[in-house]
């Protein structure tokens, strides 16, 4: 599953020529075709090219049964084309040195960002694009400011919250079918995000790996939004870990959290957060945590989607 760097990003661009060249439509592309385009139009914040990937697109090229017409798409934008889907059956075919005939897509846009929204709706060839990697086409990290692992673990909660909490994995992100659905999702939580955000940069790196688990984000996510007093005390007490004394509902999440005890499947986290949670908002000790019941439930919080 390495990632290859085959192109360089400060090579320089061939726009022009492409541009002539390059045309929508059924078009035989080769090996130094091939290799001009991912040198001179390749999307500058294009994923690197995979191993694994790579393997599959020069088995596919070679192959006897090689069906012609295979989309590549481009997107112009500004007087510049960019590659945007394709990297991978480009790369076999300048590696294997077979001419293979594909359908040419070209994209009009009228700025970069639109070129971004047309590029990460593309999958990766032969799988999805991970959660890393799409989070790395729309910059959701840089957006609200917050770490890549922070971003990432808000990313996969906003699917637990939009879907209520789901007891199985598989039907997450049934509520946000689209990566732009997903990202306005969590835009739209921006300020809970980030006050999370700041509270979980008090921790070790011991409690923040726990802190960054997406069931237990998505539970603290829903107490700032409703509870945000409380919830930075609690939150940032936990991440603190100062002084916290037997029987305080955070000192026995903070045990959880150095035992990596998120037992529970993929809610495990959440299951344990708002177990302590529910425990700090009562007013209650808590020394012990247990669950029998599936269900996440999650005091002075709004369950609506």
């Amino acid at each position: 599953m390495t990632a290859l760097k085959l192109f360089s990003k400060d090579q320089p661009r061939d726009e022009a020529s492409l541009q002539s060249i390059i045309k929508p439509g059924r078009m035989s592309i080769g090996p130094d075709l091939a290799k001009r385009i991912l040198d001179g139009a390749n999307y500058d914040r294009q994923r690197k090219v995979r191993t694994d990937a790579l393997r599959r697109a020069i088995t596919m090229v070679k192959s006897d049964a090689f069906i012609e017409g295979l989309q590549i798409w481009f997107a112009r934008c500004q007087g510049h084309l960019y590659l945007i889907d394709g990297q991978h059956r480009l790369s076999g075919v300048w590696l294997s040195g077979v001419e293979r005939v594909f359908d040419i897509q070209i994209i009009a846009c009228v700025d970069l960002d639109e070129v971004h929204a047309n590029y990460i709706r593309f999958d990766r060839f032969g799988r999805r694009r991970s959660d890393a990697e799409v989070l790395t086409g729309i910059q959701l990290a840089h957006g609200l400011g917050i770490e890549k692992k922070m971003a990432l673990a808000a990313w996969k909660a906003a699917a637990i919250i939009a879907d209520n909490f789901p007891t199985k994995l598989s039907t997450a992100t049934s509520n946000l079918p689209t990566d732009e659905a997903r990202a306005d999702y969590v835009y739209g939580m921006s300020a809970e995000v980030v006050a999370y955000a700041e509270a979980v940069s008090y921790a070790d790196c011991a409690i923040k790996l726990g802190m960054q688990v997406p069931g237990l984000v998505a539970v603290a996510l829903l107490t700032y939004r409703d509870q945000p007093a409380k919830a930075k005390e609690f939150w940032e007490g936990v991440a603190m870990d100062d002084g916290l004394r037997r029987g305080d509902p955070r000192h026995t999440l903070v045990k959880s959290l150095r035992g990596r005890d998120m037992r529970g499947g993929h809610l495990g986290g959440a299951r344990v957060a708002a177990t302590a949670w529910n425990a700090f908002y009562e007013g209650r000790q808590l020394t012990v945590i247990k669950f029998i019941s599936t269900e996440v439930r999650i005091a002075g919080v709004k369950r609506a989607k």
